[in-house]
């Protein structure tokens, strides 16, 4: 793996909070995304009390297969 060739690019997915987010690429395809879940998401899910923790939700995904070929 070049790493030269890894790019980390903005996220646009309302998934993610827009400051703490970002789409990786190799060789300008995607191969994955990382960054934190926006707060609204977990309000909306339930996933955690923002009132009573505050707790940071991350997510991350890579597709090794693009990696290795």
């Amino acid at each position: 793996i070049d790493v030269n060739e890894l790019t980390f690019e903005s996220n646009e997915s309302k998934l993610f909070n827009p400051f703490v987010s970002s789409v990786i690429k190799y060789n300008n395809e995607v191969i994955g995304m990382i960054g934190e879940i926006h707060p609204s998401i977990l309000r909306e899910n339930k996933f955690i009390r923002l009132d009573k923790v505050k707790a940071r939700l991350y997510y991350a995904e890579l597709q090794l297969e693009k990696l290795i070929k």
